[in-house]
């Protein structure tokens, strides 16, 4: 599992699945008469498996990032700045997120934008910066008009804070 993984944390998931998936099966099937063999084969099943929907959930994010780019240049809002930034967030990272999210036009257009606040409060709080994310909390908080919105801030803004 370690060689398919190249990370042993992620093999040892990997086989802890196979033994929950193992003991369901065995429970209801019995147990194989090549057990070893068996767990192997599911543990590598379940590795697999996990690396293609890892690696599709990239490539998934990778094209939102090239379909929003064209969507930026051919009408170039604040808002769709603002989701052009998420899609970068997803496939660059954080920190590549934020430099656009830094435009000053951007966040001035921005500012009574609760969105804007609460997506650079996301990336900093990624990027482990809390007092900057908490922060922003309070700016998107103040700017809320939704309660489902509101309470899910709130409870960021706890994480955050503690």
């Amino acid at each position: 599992m370690a060689n398919l993984y190249r990370d042993l944390g992620a093999a040892e998931d990997a086989a802890q699945e196979a033994a929950t998936l193992t003991l369901t099966k065995w429970l209801d099937d019995g147990i194989p008469d090549k057990t070893g063999a068996w767990i192997t084969t599911v543990a590598r099943r379940s590795a697999v498996d996990k690396i293609r929907r890892e690696r599709t959930g990239r490539d998934k994010t990778e094209l939102l990032g090239r379909l929003e780019e064209p969507l930026a240049d051919w009408r170039p809002t604040p808002v769709v700045a603002l989701n052009h930034a998420v899609a970068v967030g997803e496939a660059d990272g954080p920190h590549a997120a934020l430099a656009l999210l830094d435009d000053a036009a951007l966040s001035e257009s921005l500012a009574d934008y609760p969105h804007y606040h609460s997506t650079r409060a996301d990336l900093l709080r990624r990027l482990d910066r809390r007092v900057e994310a908490a922060d922003e909390y309070r700016l998107a908080l103040h700017t809320i008009r939704h309660d489902a919105d509101r309470g899910f801030l709130e409870r960021r803004l706890r994480e955050v804070s503690t």
